[in-house]
């Protein structure tokens, strides 16, 4: 574009060159706020960003917004509160929810790029949206159905951490405030109060031996060894993978 106007000494053009510093300025700042956020969401671990359609800047939206998990009751008080749990307005034989209004709006804005991005892709949450369709509802009532889904997921996802014992654990406090059951420290050689743990650093071994430099390791590469965790069938799901378990639970 600047080279469109070079030597164009007009008003039009000299406005137009501002306005392209002014956008790479812009630019430039909000991919360096994009890496602080993605950043101190990583060290959260919340398990939020596992979510299709759920990135970083939203996962921190919800953060912020939500502050503690431990202010809703239930699931269905969490979806009351983002505007996602449905307002009955059925008549006589017709049975229908309208849409809810009120609530945190910001929360359901994410809720709702959520449901967009995962209706465009194929999803679980796509299916369930198709499901709802076939059942005789409307987009918008399907779409919303979606919504509430995604809320719940999104609340699970904060319940609780129960970490190992070690150093990396030194500021616990300060992830606290985010699970609605704080944070557990299992008792010294009581590893089946931390089973989650265990089992998934036996796994991780698999892929990065004790020892390994995860610098050498590119996104890529963890990206591949995190889905080929999820597809791997466990005894405790029933010989579900996580992936199809949380699909399931999405699908309700």
């Amino acid at each position: 574009m600047q080279d469109l106007i070079a030597g164009d000494t007009s008003v039009r053009a000299q406005l137009t060159r501002r306005r392209l510093v002014r956008l790479a300025e812009l630019t430039a700042e909000i991919q360096e706020i994009t890496g602080l956020i993605t950043a101190a969401v990583e060290q959260v671990k919340t398990g939020l960003t596992d979510v299709y359609g759920l990135g970083p800047v939203s996962a921190a939206t919800i953060l912020g917004e939500v502050a503690d998990i431990r202010r809703y009751r239930s699931r269905h008080a969490f979806a009351a509160a983002n505007g996602t749990a449905p307002i009955p307005a059925s008549s006589g034989r017709t049975t229908r929810h309208r849409l809810n209004r009120s609530g945190n709006r910001t929360l359901n804005r994410v809720l709702y790029m959520i449901a967009i991005t995962q209706i465009r892709a194929d999803t679980e949450g796509r299916a369930y949206y198709q499901r709802k369709r076939a059942e005789g509802k409307t987009n918008r009532e399907a779409l919303r159905c979606l919504k509430r889904r995604l809320s719940d997921v999104t609340s699970l996802a904060r319940q609780t951490l129960t970490w190992d014992q070690g150093s990396e654990m030194a500021y616990h406090h300060l992830l606290e405030e985010y699970f609605a059951d704080g944070i557990l420290f299992a008792p010294p050689a009581s590893p089946w109060l931390r089973g989650t743990n265990e089992t998934t650093n036996g796994l991780l071994r698999q892929y990065f031996p004790k020892g390994s430099d995860l610098r050498t390791f590119t996104l890529t590469d963890l990206r591949t060894v995190e889905q080929r965790i999820n597809s791997r069938p466990r005894k405790r799901l029933p010989w579900r993978s996580p992936a199809r378990a949380m699909a399931t639970e999405l699908a309700g």
